[in-house]
């Protein structure tokens, strides 16, 4: 199998790497703009930046996966990228999470500790399912989705793509996040929860319309309430 290429040496990119060496997955080193080529990272190589994916001899000779997950249209775009230049997208789990044979992870995913998938989930390309979250039976977790820290996705839950639900939420059976929409801090999803939109506290209330000026800076210290910029819709 060839050896591991990151995109990104940030928290993420270094959270992968971990993952990784828990995993015994060879990593060549990182792809990160700004850096010097030779300085290490936790141990590991920056070999180039991110330009070095325009070498299809590079893009042939190694795996790759995308360590951004501060912005859900930055890891879109490096994935979509790396995926029309030829390159094999591969998907990391840690080996400590449960993932049923039954279920369906897609490529380029990254599946953090203790992390579980029931059976018959689907997880759509380049998501994100971060350390002690589960992901209840019939799930359908959309392509580039975040679902960050200990949260609790129950049963038949849709949620599309690019959507991002931030640490600790729980949603409920049967549920559906809209594409883009972002689900706060601690938030307790009981309804739909349409498109583009910010929802956030024990009854999900929506705060929020429209995402895109989100989309590009978005994490863990930025959902819910942090990031509704004192816009309120409702």
């Amino acid at each position: 199998m060839p050896e591991l290429i990151i995109l990104g040496a940030g928290i993420h990119g270094r959270i992968l790497l971990d993952m990784c060496m828990d995993a015994g997955i060879a990593v060549r080193g990182f792809l990160e703009d700004g850096k010097n080529a030779g300085d290490r990272v936790l141990g590991v190589p920056i070999i180039g930046g991110f330009d070095e994916t325009e070498n299809a001899e590079f893009i042939s000779a190694y795996d790759f996966i995308v360590g951004i997950g501060g912005s859900q249209d930055k890891r879109r775009y490096w994935c979509e990228i790396l995926r029309a230049r030829g390159g094999n997208l591969r998907t990391v789990a840690h080996p400590s999470s449960a993932i049923s044979r039954f279920a369906d992870v897609g490529e380029g995913c990254f599946i953090g500790q203790h992390t579980t998938i029931m059976h018959q989930a689907t997880i759509g390309d380049f998501a994100i399912i971060s350390c002690n979250s589960s992901i209840g039976d019939d799930c359908v977790v959309g392509e580039n989705v975040f679902i960050a820290g200990g949260c609790q996705i129950n049963g038949r839950v849709i949620v599309e793509e690019d959507a991002y639900v931030g640490s600790g939420a729980v949603i409920s059976p049967g549920c559906r996040i809209g594409r883009r929409s972002v689900v706060g801090l601690n938030s307790t999803v009981t309804r739909d929860i349409p498109a583009e939109t910010v929802c956030v506290g024990p009854a999900a209330k929506i705060v929020v319309r429209g995402t895109d000026h989100i989309m590009s800076h978005i994490d863990g210290s930025k959902s819910g309430a942090r990031i509704i910029s004192g816009v309120s819709s409702e």
